[in-house]
């Protein structure tokens, strides 16, 4: 006849620990669980960080291009990285500032791409060269805001 499991482990944890005392462990061991779960500012740093850096790799891929679809693949990867930073759950709420100004400059800066490259395709020249200029200035907007985060990130 096999022992209930209460008779096989009676002796397996000293008397102290069962009981009332047991339970007051678990409840640690569960606050514990809880606090860690919450994103340190370090992490979201690096959540933030990383997906910047992914699209800086990714441009940099077609910074020499003269191909209207590779400058539209830019684009879509600008769209895709404002996406994947408006997702992000950051709790500090400076970070979460630098989140929102980074969704504008990216969806910012796949509006003016797409709209320098039908300018060109329409060989509206004056169009294409404000958006350019545009592309420039959010580029301008973007390293600022990047520099910002790194200093804020740097701090204690």
């Amino acid at each position: 006849m096999p022992l209930s499991p209460s008779v096989r482990f009676t002796g397996f944890f000293p008397r102290r620990l069962m009981g009332f005392n047991w339970g007051i462990i678990l409840m640690l061991t569960l606050n514990q669980g809880l606090i860690s779960c919450a994103a340190s500012k370090a992490d979201q740093c690096r959540q933030l960080i990383l997906i910047t850096k992914q699209m800086a790799e990714e441009g940099a891929k077609y910074r020499e291009t003269t191909s209207t679809e590779e400058v539209l693949k830019i684009a879509d990867a600008f769209d895709a990285t404002a996406t994947k930073i408006e997702r992000l759950n950051l709790e500090d709420p400076v970070l979460a500032n630098y989140q929102g100004e980074l969704v504008s400059i990216y969806q910012g800066n796949a509006e003016a791409t797409r709209t320098m490259v039908k300018a060109l395709e329409s060989k509206d020249i004056l169009t294409a060269q404000l958006a350019q200029k545009q592309v420039t200035t959010i580029g301008q907007q973007e390293q600022q805001v990047i520099t910002n985060i790194n200093v804020h990130c740097q701090q204690p």
